[in-house]
């Protein structure tokens, strides 16, 4: 089977090759690069959130889990990648938004 992904330049490679390119995401965020296999699970986290926090900017989920994403993705267990990326997101979502007020000076 031919696919057009770039591929690790040995089978042992647990991270991308340094030239890798970004891959676009469905609503064009990216990722600098998305294992195969991972991606499709990475789809189905981003519908998951965007589901559980119908008010949150799916922009904004697709950014999230692709970042959260990037930080696990050269993890030797690739098992958990998943569900860790899904629990740092909620985490992210669950946060009250940041306090933009100018503070008064003392």
């Amino acid at each position: 089977m031919a696919t057009s992904d770039p591929a690790p330049e040995s089978p042992g490679c647990l991270g991308p090759p340094d030239d890798a390119p970004g891959r676009p995401q469905s609503d064009g965020a990216v990722v600098t690069w998305v294992w195969p296999e991972d991606e499709e699970a990475m789809r189905l986290v981003a519908t998951r959130l965007k589901s559980a926090h119908p008010g949150a900017d799916p922009a904004t989920v697709e950014a999230l889990v692709a970042g959260a994403y990037d930080e696990l993705r050269d993890a030797k267990v690739r098992t958990f990648i998943p569900i860790l990326t899904e629990r740092r997101v909620r985490a992210l979502l669950a946060m009250p938004p940041p306090d933009n007020r100018p503070t008064p000076e003392s």
